[in-house]
């Protein structure tokens, strides 16, 4: 048992709560078939529409202006921009003085491999997940929960299939979480270090996208205190900012610091400059629920032909519920593994309500699936409580349900 003095409150976990579990050829193989059983669920009638989907008409532009070497064209870091413009250029697309116009076809530009390396990116999350779930929870069945959670969410489906930031986001920043949980529970010096600089860049990168992305690191932080290791922070951090810097030197050159930092004053003038009013605008109290969601439409062509966000109202209720009861459990047993989870949720929850810019259900997409983590958590508590031990019947009704409840909305995600 450890101890923490905090403002005359003590704040205790226990470390052996967290279980160091390493994978096994069936953990691999879980997470190929969720990974697999994204692709398919995202990969059909991508190429539809054939016009830009809600901000696929900045960032399509963003990909091409970065080609034609110009810099200072959006108020996020340069990252995905970057892989967007490489996409772009391995697609033999050479008409750079073209614009992408709202509401016309995109003809000969290649959005269609734009929107396939996304789908790519969203189906490897849910892999991804499920890992990370495994390191939690040890029950393969439990820890596949949350992955199935992410294949059948029909607004990460919806956006693991339109040329968007917020994918990119939700896939490193988790792996970064990963592998500096594979660093921890490292076998040898030389895979910990490894995976600890890999750990790094990944949260780097998130950072590279969207300086929101600087949650994950904070997750780090909770999942480094929460294992006894919190010594290693600066290291994670120093790395966290190396990968961030380096995305910069190769946009604007080697020797460039001056310029870095000017860069980042003016990123920060254009956030607080971003208040524009917007029809799917919504403030983060009505994030956990997705309430007013039904305004958020991501393209329509007349009234029965949209593509909006469709929460699965059955996963996003489950990991409502699981918060508010693991806050709850958390007053009375302040587990290692709620502190981390629970933390990282608040993370990348709480800091949206001290921003002022316009703002949107998509920056919820990393709480939420934080909140997916907890999902089996309560799960077990729960099933324990009632039953005297987890219930796998139970387990498979609520995948069954929430590949129900996924149907409902299939008419608005494709």
């Amino acid at each position: 048992m450890c101890f923490l003095n905090y403002n005359d409150r003590v704040i205790f976990y226990r470390q052996n709560n967290m279980e160091s579990n390493f994978f096994s050829k069936r953990d691999y193989f879980l997470a190929a078939g969720l990974v697999l059983a994204a692709f398919l669920i995202r990969i059909p009638f991508l190429s539809y529409p054939p016009q830009p989907i809600f901000d696929e008409i900045h960032f399509t532009n963003f990909g091409i202006q970065t080609l034609r070497g110009e810099t200072n064209i959006d108020i996020h870091p340069p990252f995905i921009r970057l892989v967007f413009a490489g996409i772009i250029k391995a697609s033999s697309f050479t008409d750079l003085g073209r614009k992408i116009i709202s509401g016309e076809d995109y003809r000969d530009f290649p959005y269609v491999p734009l929107r396939l390396v996304a789908v790519i990116i969203g189906s490897l999350l849910a892999g991804v997940i499920y890992l990370l779930a495994k390191k939690l929870y040890a029950d393969p069945l439990l820890a596949l929960l949350p992955g199935i959670f992410v294949v059948f969410d029909g607004v990460l489906v919806s956006y693991s299939r339109a040329v968007l930031y917020d994918t990119y986001i939700l896939f490193f920043g988790f792996l970064g979480v990963l592998f500096l949980w594979l660093a921890l529970d490292g076998k040898t010096k030389k895979q910990t270090i490894s995976f600890f600089i890999i750990a790094g860049i990944a949260m780097g990168l998130t950072a590279s996208i969207k300086w929101s992305g600087l949650a994950f690191l904070a997750s780090g932080f909770f999942l480094l205190f929460a294992k006894g290791k919190i010594k290693y922070f600066f290291f994670l951090a120093l790395i966290t900012f190396l990968a961030y810097f380096g995305v910069f030197l190769v946009l604007y050159g080697t020797g460039n610091t001056v310029r870095f930092y000017e860069i980042q004053q003016k990123m920060f003038l254009g956030h607080l400059s971003a208040k524009e009013p917007h029809p799917a605008q919504s403030p983060p109290w009505k994030w956990p629920l997705a309430i007013g969601v039904d305004k958020f439409i991501l393209w329509g062509n007349g009234i029965d032909d949209v593509i909006k966000l469709s929460p699965n109202v059955f996963s996003w209720s489950a990991a409502f519920a699981s918060v508010l009861l693991a806050m709850f459990i958390f007053i009375r047993e302040k587990t290692g593994k709620l502190f981390f989870l629970l933390g990282s949720y608040l993370a990348n929850f709480l800091p949206f309500f001290l921003i002022t810019r316009t703002m949107f259900l998509y920056h919820y997409f990393p709480a939420l699936i934080f909140s997916y983590l907890l999902v089996p958590f309560i799960f077990k508590s729960l099933s324990e409580l009632l039953f005297g031990q987890t219930q796998k019947k139970h387990i498979y009704a609520v995948v069954a349900l929430n590949i129900l409840f996924f149907t409902f909305f299939i008419p608005f995600i494709y």
